[in-house]
């Protein structure tokens, strides 16, 4: 599976013309706007977002833009994440001098797992529209979002979910009574070298900088009540990682929460910058054109 960015025109010089009139179609119907640097408290109803990186991971089914085994696929400001039934691959923008090169892919491939059905959960009211390529007929719209996906029985008797917030993707392993916490098992690729700090953080090099997996709360619950257990990473090869856990109670169930940070990831040397962005709540529509990455 190749990663790549193709660059070719997705509609004829008339339909681009199209597009641009029902742009400006759309911009008279909602009135002039200016886009400061420093956006104001509000604009015409819109919600200005003070902290993009507290906005909700939204999951939106694949719809062949990608590779036909993605099922699900994230779209944030640091980057994109795919999730296969085997493993989740997160693609990050390079520098911006090195735009035009390839982006940073980095894989967690799930060891001995079993192919899991993967489900959409939460059910958000943004929906996705997908306009690639030349044939109409094959573009999909109203594609709905998710707050969160889960893989059923990834290992038996072991669920995982996902979801998060900003560039943090929250995984949690959930591990049902009597299962083998020790099957989990997950394999980087695209990185350099892996490294477990002394507080437990799983750092991840990359070309381009780093990655970091927050050490893993590890938890169960006895009438409401979280109860920690004592956990950690632990290296099973070079770029293989594992769990190892404490004693607990394997009548009740286990949970497994590490969070993957790519928000810190900057991507080198280049420039990296920011901009003020506008929500309008009515407004909860994305359109994908020509931004597809394949790997």
């Amino acid at each position: 599976m190749n990663l790549f960015y193709p660059h070719s025109r997705l509609f004829p010089r008339s339909s681009y013309l199209w597009l641009v009139f029902l742009l400006i179609a759309t911009l008279l119907a909602i009135g002039p706007h200016t886009w400061p640097s420093t956006a104001p408290a509000s604009l015409d109803g819109a919600v200005i977002a003070p902290d993009l990186g507290k906005l909700p991971l939204s999951f939106a089914p694949s719809a062949g833009q990608a590779d036909s085994t993605a099922r699900f696929q994230v779209h944030t400001l640091g980057g994109t994440i795919f999730f296969t039934p085997g493993e989740m691959v997160l693609s990050l923008p390079r520098p911006v001098a090195e735009s035009a090169s390839t982006p940073t892919v980095v894989r967690a491939r799930f060891e001995g797992a079993s192919t899991a059905e993967m489900v959409g959960v939460g059910r958000l009211r943004g929906i996705v529209n997908y306009f690639v390529g030349n044939d109409a007929t094959q573009w999909r719209t109203n594609v709905p979002t998710y707050a969160a996906i889960v893989y059923r029985e990834l290992y038996p008797g072991i669920d995982l979910r996902y979801d998060g917030e900003g560039g943090v993707l929250k995984g949690t392993y959930i591990v049902a009574p009597g299962a083998d916490p020790d099957l989990i098992q997950f394999t980087f690729e695209g990185v350099d070298r892996l490294e477990i700090e002394e507080q437990g953080d799983l750092v991840l090099y990359v070309p381009d900088g780093e990655i970091r997996q927050e050490a893993p709360y590890i938890y169960q619950e006895s009438d409401g009540i979280e109860q920690a257990i004592a956990g950690r990473y632990v290296l099973q090869g070079k770029h293989r990682v594992g769990f190892q856990i404490a004693d607990y109670d394997s009548t009740k169930p286990l949970l497994i929460d590490p969070s993957l940070s790519y928000s810190t990831y900057l991507g080198g040397s280049g420039s990296d910058g920011g901009m003020s962005i506008a929500v309008w709540p009515f407004l909860s529509i994305l359109f994908y054109l020509d931004r597809w990455q394949r790997f």
